[in-house]
C-alpha cells in the first residue's frame, strides 16, 4: 500500500493486495490465489515482457483504476537484431480469470526499429487471455497506441472500452466485442489519462447503477472512474477500501429522500 518499486512485484501468496502502489511489472504465479490491483501505476519502458503477468493456474484477478504502460525493446543493429514483439501491458495465463475494469494501458515506442516490424510506431497488445476456461472480463478502458489491442477468445467478455491509435486489429482470437468506441478521447495536453471535460469516455461508462462514480454521476472509461476510484487514495488520512472480500463491493447512492424509521423499520415517507 502507497509503495514503490524500483522493479518486479513477484507474488505467489494466496492473498494479495496492491494499493496506490507504483512498480515496473509485476508477476502473480500460484494456484487458487486472489490478486487485487486497485489505483496503481506500472510503467515497463525498462523491461522486455509482459508488465503485469498473471501466471500459475486457477487464480482471481482483479485490475481496476490503474495506469499501464508497456514498451518493447528492438536490437541497436538495425531490422533483425534481438527484436521482442508481442509483448504487452496485461497477460492472462492458462485458466486464470481476471476482472480488467476501468483502466488505462499504452504502448510506447522506445526503439527507433519497432516500427519496421509493428507498422506505424505501434507495438505490443494491451490484454491477452490464454484461454476462456474461466471467462475474463475487460471493460471501461482506455487503450491507447497498440498493435493488436486485445487478444482474447470466445466466451470472454469485451465490452464498453475506447480505443485509440491502434496499428492492427482492435481484436483477435475470436471475442466479441461489445460497445466499443473510437477515436480521440481527448486527453488534457502532456497529462494522459486525464480527460478533458469534452472527453467522449466522461459519463460514458457502462450504464448501470452499479458501476457508478461514488458521487453517483455515470461512471467514466478508464481509471478515474467506477465505484472503486478514489480520488485521495494517495493522500487520504480516511481509510481506503483495498478488499476484494467486501459485500457489496459497489455503494449505490440513491436520492435525497427522507424516511421515517420506527424500531428499525421504514414505515413510511413524510
Amino acid at each position: 500500500f502507497r509503495n514503490t518499486i524500483a522493479g518486479t512485484i513477484t507474488c505467489n501468496a494466496k492473498k494479495c493486495w496492491i494499493a496506490y502502489c507504483k512498480a515496473y511489472t509485476a508477476i502473480f504465479g500460484g494456484s487458487g490465489n486472489k490478486i487485487f490491483i486497485v489505483g496503481s501505476q506500472f510503467d515497463g519502458r525498462g523491461t522486455y515482457g509482459d508488465v503485469i503477468d498473471f501466471a500459475g493456474t486457477s487464480n482471481s484477478c482483479i485490475l481496476v483504476n490503474s495506469e499501464i504502460i508497456g514498451a518493447n525493446y528492438g536490437g541497436q543493429g538495425g531490422p533483425g537484431a534481438n527484436v521482442y514483439p508481442g509483448r504487452g501491458c496485461v497477460r492472462v495465463q492458462s485458466n486464470n480469470a481476471a476482472a480488467i475494469i476501468n483502466n488505462y494501458m499504452q504502448a510506447q515506442v522506445v526503439d527507433t526499429y519497432l516500427p519496421y516490424y509493428l507498422g506505424g510506431g505501434n507495438l505490443g497488445y494491451a490484454v491477452k487471455v490464454d484461454a476462456a476456461g474461466n471467462p475474463s472480463n475487460v471493460s471501461n478502458n482506455i487503450f491507447n497506441g497498440h498493435y493488436n489491442v486485445i487478444q482474447m477468445p470466445f466466451g470472454c467478455k469485451l465490452e464498453n472500452n475506447f480505443f485509440y491509435a491502434f496499428g492492427g486489429q482492435s481484436t483477435i482470437g475470436g471475442v466479441v466485442s461489445e460497445n466499443s468506441h473510437f477515436g480521440d478521447p481527448l486527453f488534457v495536453t502532456g497529462q494522459a489519462p486525464l480527460l478533458q471535460l469534452s472527453s467522449p469516455c466522461v459519463n460514458a461508462g457502462l450504464n448501470d447503477p452499479v458501476f457508478n462514480d461514488l458521487d453517483g454521476s455515470r461512471n467514466n472509461i478508464g481509471p478515474r472512474g467506477g465505484c472503486l476510484f478514489d480520488p485521495d487514495g494517495w493522500t487520504t488520512n480516511n481509510p481506503v477500501v483495498i478488499s476484494f472480500d467486501l459485500v457489496p463491493q459497489q455503494l449505490l447512492k440513491g436520492v435525497d429522500t427522507e424516511v421515517t424509521l420506527s424500531n428499525g423499520q421504514a414505515i413510511g415517507q413524510p
